[in-house]
C-alpha cells in the first residue's frame, strides 16, 4: 500500500508519462530512474499539488 501523498505522487507521474507519446514517455522515465538512486528518492522529488 501506499501512503496519500504516494498515492498523488504516483498519480502525478502516470499522468505526465500518459501525455507523452509512449518512446517518449519511456525516454522521460529512464531519465528520471536516472537521477536519483532509489524509486522512493524519485518519489519524493515529485511535489503533488496540495
Amino acid at each position: 500500500m501506499y501512503s496519500p501523498e504516494d498515492s498523488q505522487r504516483l498519480t502525478l507521474l502516470r499522468r505526465e508519462l500518459v501525455a507523452r507519446p509512449p518512446q517518449d514517455a519511456m525516454l522521460y522515465l529512464l531519465g528520471l530512474l536516472g537521477q536519483y538512486p532509489t524509486n522512493e528518492a524519485l518519489l519524493q522529488a515529485i511535489t503533488p499539488n496540495s
